[in-house]
């Protein structure tokens, strides 16, 4: 089951995107 790998890549991304975007509104509040 490869789909396990393709999963964890993908929450990796997600992860990565909403930290990233986050961080770009704390920044954007002050």
């Amino acid at each position: 089951m490869s789909s396990n790998k393709s999963d964890e890549e993908v929450f990796k991304f997600v992860f990565k995107s909403l930290s990233h975007l986050v961080l770009s509104g704390l920044i954007k509040i002050p």
